[in-house]
């Protein structure tokens, strides 16, 4: 069996880092600079 409080705490630090991914390309979109 999993422990369900690790699995939230690895979906939060999963979408945090989502959210600052997308956040980072918008902000190069922005301003004109493309990272790849």
């Amino acid at each position: 069996m999993f422990n369900l409080f690790y699995l939230i705490d690895f979906n939060k630090k999963y979408i945090k880092n989502m959210l600052s991914i997308l956040y980072i390309q918008k902000w190069d979109i922005r301003h004109g600079k493309f990272k790849r």
